[in-house]
C-alpha cells in the first residue's frame, strides 16, 4: 500500500454515509444489491493486512463476503475498521414499517468521498434492479487492486525537484504555530480513553442553503471557501484566545482525479483525494467569506504550482512533517449534484449525508448536500475526536458554527 493508503490502514479510518428512506423496502433485494456490488469491485472483498511491518492490500476468494445487517448498530458503523476485517459494513434499520435508515461504511485507505458516494448510487441502481426486473445500468467491473494514485505521480518528478520542494516547504511551516481547539478529553497531550466522535450536524432548510450559496457567489468564492471561512472562524471563537488575531492552519481535501491521465471515473474505488495545508491569520471580526477567500488564494497557488501533485510525489518523506505541524481543523467537501437516487416507484430517499471518522486531535468538517425537487439542502457536519475533545465541546463548536453561518448572510 502507498504513504497515504498505510496511514489510513493504520487508523482505520472509513467513510461513512448514511440516509433514510421512506416507502417499501425489500430487504432481500437489498441484500442482493449489496451482493452484487463484491462483482463490481473485488477489492471490497479483500482484506489489509499487517506484513513484514507495513500494510498490504490482498484478495482472498475463500474469505466470506460482507453481508447486509439488519437491525444493527447505527452507532457502530463508524467504528474504526481492524486489520484482517472487512473492508465494508451496511447495516439497514426500521424506524417503521415504512421508514428505515440505511448506513454503509467503506475503508478510507481503498475509497475517498466521490468514490463512497457513487458506490451508493451503484447500490440503489442495483436495487431497483432486484426489484422492479429492469436491467440497471452500471459501472464496468474492475479488476484486480487499484493502482495507488501516488505512482501516477511520483515520475513526474526528479529526486532533485522533490528535495528541493521538500526543503522549501520545512522553511515555511518550521515556524508556523497556529491557534487550535483545547484538547480538554485528553491528558498531558495524549488522548483520553473514550473511544469513539462526537458528531453534531447543522441541516440547513433549502432557503437558507440558497441564502449561503448566494452569498458565496455574491462574494466570488465557491460555497465549499466559505464553509471553510466558517469553520475556521467558529473553531477561532472556542481557542483561548477568541479576541485576538492568530494563525490558523487547515486541511483542505482535493480530487485528484481528474489531475491523472487518463483521468479516473467518479466510480473506481480508491484513495485518490489529497489534504492540502493552507495557513492562514483570523480574527474574531473577520467576514468568513474573506477567511475562505485567503485559503481559496492558497490552494490555486499550490494547484497552479504544482505543490499538490509534489506533495502527493513526496508523501512517503513528508509523513514526519505533516505530523509535527499541528492543524486547527480540517474541511471535506462531499458535495454531490449527481441526479437523484433510482429508486423503484413508491420509495423516497432522505438526504444523503457522509463523513469520515477523525482520530486527530482537531475538528473534522464535512459539507453535503443534496437535491430534494427542485432545492438543494446543505449539511454542515462535525466530527470531533471524543478521545481529545469533550461533549461540552463539541455542542460549543457547533453552536459557533450556527452562529458563524448567519454572520456569513450579512454583507
Amino acid at each position: 500500500m502507498s504513504a497515504s493508503e498505510g496511514a489510513l490502514a493504520f487508523l482505520g479510518v472509513p467513510i461513512v454515509l448514511t440516509q433514510t428512506v421512506n416507502g417499501p423496502l425489500d430487504l432481500d433485494a437489498l441484500e442482493a444489491a449489496v451482493d452484487d456490488l463484491f462483482t463490481l469491485h473485488p477489492v471490497l472483498a479483500g482484506r489489509i493486512v499487517l506484513a513484514d511491518g507495513r500494510f498490504a492490500l490482498r484478495l482472498d476468494g475463500s474469505l466470506p463476503r460482507p453481508r447486509l445487517v439488519r437491525g444493527g448498530d447505527l452507532d457502530q458503523i463508524g467504528a474504526p475498521l481492524q486489520p484482517d476485517t472487512p473492508l465494508l459494513r451496511v447495516v439497514v434499520r426500521e424506524q417503521d414499517e415504512e421508514r428505515h435508515t440505511l448506513a454503509f461504511a467503506v475503508h478510507h485507505a481503498i475509497s475517498d468521498g466521490t468514490s463512497a458516494f457513487a458506490l451508493g448510487d451503484t447500490l440503489w441502481r442495483g436495487y431497483t434492479a432486484h426489484v422492479t426486473g429492469v436491467a440497471p445500468l452500471l459501472p464496468p467491473p474492475t479488476i484486480g487492486l487499484p493502482r495507488p494514485v501516488e505512482e501516477h505521480f511520483r515520475a513526474r518528478f526528479s529526486d532533485a525537484e522533490l528535495a528541493d520542494f521538500l526543503a522549501q516547504r520545512a522553511a515555511k511551516v518550521r515556524d508556523v504555530t497556529p491557534v487550535c481547539l483545547p484538547t480538554h478529553a485528553a491528558t498531558h497531550g495524549v488522548p483520553g480513553e473514550e473511544n469513539g466522535i462526537h458528531i453534531r450536524q447543522l441541516r440547513l432548510t433549502a432557503e437558507q442553503s440558497e441564502q449561503l450559496l448566494s452569498a458565496a457567489r455574491a462574494t466570488g468564492i465557491s460555497i465549499n471557501m466559505l464553509v471553510h471561512g466558517i469553520a475556521l472562524r467558529a473553531i477561532h471563537s472556542q481557542t483561548d484566545t477568541p479576541d485576538e488575531v492568530r494563525v490558523m492552519t487547515c486541511y483542505s481535501t482535493i480530487d485528484l482525479r481528474r489531475r491523472i491521465k487518463p483521468p479516473l471515473p467518479p466510480y473506481q474505488l480508491v484513495l485518490a483525494a489529497s489534504a492540502q495545508e493552507t495557513v492562514v491569520d483570523v480574527g474574531p471580526h473577520d467576514h468568513p467569506a474573506a477567511i475562505g477567500r485567503h485559503v481559496w488564494d492558497q490552494l490555486k497557488t499550490a494547484v497552479r504550482d504544482g505543490t499538490v501533485e509534489k506533495c502527493i510525489a513526496a508523501l512517503p518523506q513528508m509523513a514526519d512533517d505533516m505530523l509535527n505541524l499541528p492543524m486547527s481543523a480540517s474541511v471535506s467537501n462531499l458535495l454531490t449534484r449527481t441526479p437523484l437516487l433510482q429508486l423503484p416507484p413508491g420509495l423516497v430517499s432522505g438526504p444523503v449525508e457522509g463523513w469520515a471518522i477523525p482520530s486527530a486531535p482537531f475538528p473534522a468538517v464535512f459539507l453535503t448536500g443534496n437535491e430534494i425537487g427542485s432545492a438543494y439542502a446543505l449539511c454542515i457536519t462535525l466530527n470531533l475526536s471524543r478521545g481529545w475533545f469533550t461533549a461540552e465541546q463539541a455542542d460549543g463548536l457547533a453552536g459557533a458554527v450556527e452562529r458563524t453561518v448567519h454572520d456569513a448572510l450579512r454583507p
